[in-house]
C-alpha cells in the first residue's frame, strides 16, 4: 500500500558536513551522456549505467555510500496485451562514513512490464533519475523544446568530472560516446540459444591502454548469470533490452566474454 511522500524540502542541519560533501559531488559533474537508444520511440537517454561510473566514484571518495529502500509498492493492470505497472514508493539515504551523519529522500520510480520485471525497471529507473536529478545533472533534455522530436538527436557529450578547489581526485569519465546511432541488434546468435532477459546491466570496470580508454560492461541474465563484454553496443543493446522487457539469444565464451548478442523476433 503506497503511503504519502516525505518532505523532499528539509534542509540538512548549518554547517553539515555531509550535505558540503554531496555539494562538492554536485560541482565535480558536468554533464552525463545519453549513449542509450530507444528504437521503438526514437529518442536518445542516459544508461544507468553511465550515471553510476561517474556519482559512485565521487561519492567514495568522500566516504559517503547511499542506501536505497523500498517503502510501498502498488501494482496496476494496464492496456490489454497483460501489461502491469509497478509504482515504487522509495527512499534514498546518503550516509556519510565519517561523521554518522545521514538524509533520506523520498522518490518514486515506475515500471511496465508482463512478468515479473515491473519492479527491476522501477528500482532502475528510481535510481537513475533520483541521482540526476539530485544533483542537477544536466542530460540536454528540455520538456519545452519545439525541435522536431520524431528525429533523433545526437548523443550528449561525455560526462566530465571537474576537479574540485580542494580534496580527493574525482572520478575518471566515461568513454566518449559515438555520434552513430547504437544498433539494436549487434552481433547475430544461434537461434538454439534459449531467450533469457536482461535484469541489470552495470559497468563493471574501466581503464586506459596503449590503444587508449577501454570499459568493461557487465551484463547479468534472468538465470543469475553475469557475462562481460567490451563492446559498447552490446552494452547499450542489452540496457535497451532491460528497459523494454524485450527477451535476448546471448551466447558466451569460458571466460564469460560475450560472444554473440541478439534481440528475439
Amino acid at each position: 500500500m503506497m503511503t504519502e511522500p516525505t518532505n523532499l524540502l528539509v534542509a540538512p542541519a548549518v554547517g553539515s558536513v555531509l550535505a558540503s560533501k554531496l555539494a562538492a559531488v554536485m560541482a565535480a559533474v558536468d554533464r552525463v551522456p545519453k549513449r542509450g537508444w530507444n528504437a521503438v520511440h526514437g529518442y536518445h537517454y542516459p544508461l544507468e549505467a553511465d550515471v553510476l561510473e561517474v556519482i559512485r566514484g565521487l561519492l567514495a571518495e568522500r566516504n559517503v555510500v547511499l542506501l536505497p529502500a523500498i517503502v510501498g509498492w502498488r501494482r496496476d493492470p494496464i492496456g490489454e496485451k497483460g501489461q502491469v505497472l509497478t509504482t515504487l514508493e522509495m527512499e534514498f539515504t546518503f550516509l556519510d562514513g565519517d561523521t554518522g551523519e545521514r538524509e533520506t529522500r523520498a522518490w518514486i520510480g515506475t515500471g511496465t512490464d508482463n512478468q515479473d520485471k515491473g519492479a527491476y525497471k522501477a528500482m532502475t529507473g528510481a535510481e537513475k533519475y533520483f541521482l540526476l536529478k539530485g544533483f542537477l545533472i544536466p542530460t540536454g533534455d528540455d520538456p519545452e523544446t519545439e525541435a522536431d522530436e520524431t528525429a533523433p538527436a545526437a548523443p550528449a557529450a561525455p560526462a566530465a568530472a571537474k576537479p574540485p578547489a580542494s580534496g580527493p581526485a574525482v572520478a575518471k569519465p566515461p568513454a566518449a560516446a559515438s555520434t552513430a546511432k547504437p544498433k539494436p541488434v549487434t552481433k547475430p546468435a544461434a537461434a538454439a540459444v534459449p531467450a533469457r532477459r536482461v535484469t541489470r546491466v552495470w559497468i563493471g570496470t574501466s581503464g586506459k591502454n596503449d590503444r587508449g580508454p577501454w570499459t568493461m560492461w557487465i551484463v547479468q541474465l534472468q538465470d543469475g548469470k553475469e557475462l562481460k563484454t567490451f563492446d559498447e553496443d552490446v552494452a547499450i543493446a542489452a540496457e535497451e533490452a532491460l528497459t523494454s522487457g524485450a527477451l535476448v539469444h546471448v551466447t558466451a565464451g569460458t571466460d564469460g566474454k560475450i560472444a554473440t548478442f541478439e534481440v528475439a523476433a
